[in-house]
């Protein structure tokens, strides 16, 4: 990172991360809407729970830490992918778990855009990342999975 990493980069991509939706959990049946509600909301708490052990995101673990979280996501897209939605809601939660894979890409991106001084492409990154995760949070919640819109960061 370079000087000219702004204070507000660094909150961008808090707030990126931050707005990272997590979920998963279940097997490869098609769930009830009470059985899929119950397993995908169950994975999400779960999932939050890693993110808040992790230490509380600063300049000096910004990196570590963008890594740790988009690899839980990544775990969990792999266990949310293994969740039969209802055909209701089938079409709404495949758009979440894209949600979920792109935000984890942006946040990877911009990260790197930042080691390479290329601050106003990462700060462009970042930005795309929280705008996904915007609308993760709004599928989530569109979905009846509250653990799933819920903001979950990094704590210590």
């Amino acid at each position: 990172m370079t000087r000219h990493v702004t204070r507000s980069t660094f909150a961008a991509l808090a707030i990126a991360i931050a707005l990272t939706p997590v979920t998963g959990a279940g097997g490869a049946v098609t769930h009830s809407n009470a059985s899929f509600t119950k397993s995908a909301d169950g994975a999400c708490a779960s999932a939050g729970a890693q993110i808040t052990k992790l230490p509380k995101l600063t300049g000096a673990n910004l990196i570590q830490t963008v890594n740790k979280e988009t690899a839980i996501a990544a775990k969990l897209v792999t266990r949310l992918e293994a969740i039969k939605a209802p055909a209701a809601k089938a079409s709404r939660y495949r758009a979440l778990i894209k949600t979920i894979q792109d935000q984890s890409t942006y946040l990877r991106a911009g990260i790197g855009a930042l080691q390479h001084d290329q601050v106003s492409r990462g700060k462009g990154l970042l930005d795309k990342a929280d705008a996904v995760g915007r609308r993760g949070d709004k599928l989530a919640t569109k979905l009846k999975l509250p653990a799933c819109a819920k903001d979950y960061s990094a704590q210590g």
